[in-house]
């Protein structure tokens, strides 16, 4: 699965670790993941096993910023990541988060009258289909309204 994900494009952007305090807590040195101007697909992979997948819109070290908080007092979701990790890390298995920028581009369209570029980034579209594709054990289940069709393989 690893190799497949790789062949996205997927390079190694940093880990999660523990602490000094034994609190989840992140490493990304990787300069492209620190700050972006495009969103950006991840993964976390133990071994050759990916354990979920997600977006950042603004970079990863923001993204996991905003997990970090998630972890420690966020929501059940961030909660119930944060006891996998912990799980995961105490176990001795490392956590290798990969990432990616997303594909984007600009399209002409008419817009309220007028004829607009409009910036579209691929982001959504990417994590379902990733999700989709991997299906990650610590991804929840999610229906998405995304519309799009294959025209070629």
């Amino acid at each position: 699965m690893l190799n497949k994900l790789v062949s996205y494009n997927f390079e190694i952007a940093g880990r999660l670790v523990l602490d000094q305090n034994n609190n989840i807590a992140y490493d990304i040195p990787v300069s492209k993941f620190i700050s972006q101007d495009h969103a950006q697909v991840y993964a976390w992979v133990s071994g050759q096993d990916i354990l979920y997948i997600g977006q950042a819109g603004k970079g990863l070290q923001k993204r996991h910023r905003e997990h970090r908080a998630g972890w420690q007092n966020g929501s059940a979701t961030g909660i119930k990541l944060a006891r996998h990790i912990r799980t995961e890390l105490q176990a001795g298995r490392d956590i290798v988060i990969y990432g990616r920028t997303c594909d984007q581009f600009w399209q002409e369209t008419p817009l309220l009258g007028r004829m607009a570029a409009v910036h579209i980034d691929l982001a959504d579209h990417e994590e379902d289909i990733l999700i989709q594709e991997f299906s990650p054990r610590w991804n929840t289940n999610r229906s998405t309204n995304l519309k799009r069709r294959w025209i070629s393989e």
